[in-house]
């Protein structure tokens, strides 16, 4: 995990969901521990993406909407982490990778309970690994860590040195395309094509204005732009 953070507690903040607030709490709660719970820590990031305005994007893969998708309306997920915890962006970027490579929802409980999801590891072997072990994993497929395992080449007594040591033979030597795996993953459903739009500097003042003025319920760009496109559409207004 990222060494130098700290924890700075914000007082009066709204957020859009009681579940991210609730996903703030466990990292403090993290973070203070002697022994600090890395898959703890990565569910409690994982929830606080999903419910995020754009969490169900980042989780498909799309990890630049992290600075898009916001959780309060002076939030954003990688601004919130920056001001509570100190950690960069290139650190939270990595989580969202390890995250999307390596975390699973898979049925909990019984047949009966088979609706009920919870996060699991995509292998088991991986439950023993810090994040700067997955880190250096991430450069590989889930069937080449898997086979790594499996022959006894990585282990859970295996170092950081020793996995990118092993990650430089096996991106070296394997013919093998390298493929982000995400067949297990939860199909989540895109709301957002992600794509960006270029304004004049008068469209864009104007529409920074809407979403500056605290009278409305707009956020960020996006939503203003939808907004009108919903109304073109309703009114049937062709330009």
């Amino acid at each position: 995990m990222e060494e130098d953070f700290y924890i700075d507690y914000l007082p009066g903040i709204k957020f859009d969901n009681s579940n991210i607030t609730l996903a703030l709490k466990d990292i403090v709660k993290i973070l203070e521990e002697t022994q600090r719970n890395d898959y703890k820590f990565l569910c409690a990031i994982r929830q606080l993406i999903k419910d995020s305005s754009h969490g169900n994007l980042i989780l498909s893969g799309h990890i630049e909407n992290l600075k898009y998708s916001w959780v309060s309306s002076d939030y954003t997920v990688i601004t919130i982490l920056q001001k509570l915890f100190g950690f960069s962006v290139d650190y939270i970027e990595k989580v969202t990778r390890i995250i999307n490579k390596f975390l699973i929802l898979k049925p909990f409980g019984d047949v009966a309970e088979k609706n009920i999801r919870a996060v699991y590891y995509v292998l088991e072997e991986l439950n023993s690994y810090t994040i700067s072990k997955l880190k250096e994993l991430l450069p590989l497929s889930i069937e080449q860590i898997k086979k790594a395992f499996d022959k006894k080449d990585l282990t859970y007594k295996s170092t950081v040195k020793e996995i990118r040591e092993y990650v430089k033979s096996i991106k070296g030597t394997s013919k093998e395309k390298v493929i982000e795996e995400n067949d297990n993953e939860e199909e989540s459903e895109i709301t957002d094509c992600g794509q960006y739009v270029k304004f004049s500097s008068e469209n864009f003042e104007f529409i920074k204005n809407i979403v500056l003025d605290k009278s409305n319920s707009y956020k960020d760009t996006s939503s203003v732009v939808a907004a009108m496109i919903e109304y073109f559409r309703v009114n049937k207004i062709k330009l």
